[in-house]
């Protein structure tokens, strides 16, 4: 075997080498391009996530603005049957007297 012969073998060697490492790399490439895509769907996810966060938090800031108002109109209500309760005793209270009074008048 000349060097002639011995050159091309060992960059028939070499060429083989190369092709491995590139079928390697093209293997590693293909791994990155799979990672990307899938943290590309996980930072739409969290996207949107966060707009799914901000509209709960504004819509936990508008039931807290209505709690104020509900919890004034409550204590309106309890103010109202508070009142009803008193007219009641009240109005009891009249037809037994006026009752008394008609016996008391019917007795002179």
């Amino acid at each position: 075997m000349n060097n002639e012969e011995l050159i091309l073998q060992m960059l028939g060697k070499i060429s083989d080498k190369l092709e491995e490492h590139d079928k390697h790399f093209e293997s590693i490439d293909n791994r990155f391009e799979s990672i990307d895509n899938r943290f590309e769907s996980l930072e739409t996810d969290v996207r949107h996530t966060r707009m799914l966060i901000e509209k709960q938090e504004h819509n936990v800031q508008l039931i807290a603005e209505q709690y104020g108002d509900i919890s004034a109109k409550l204590e309106r209500v309890r103010e109202i049957d508070e009142l009803r309760d008193r007219v009641r005793t009240l109005e009891t209270v009249v037809r037994n007297h006026t009752v008394s009074i008609k016996e008391l008048r019917k007795a002179e």
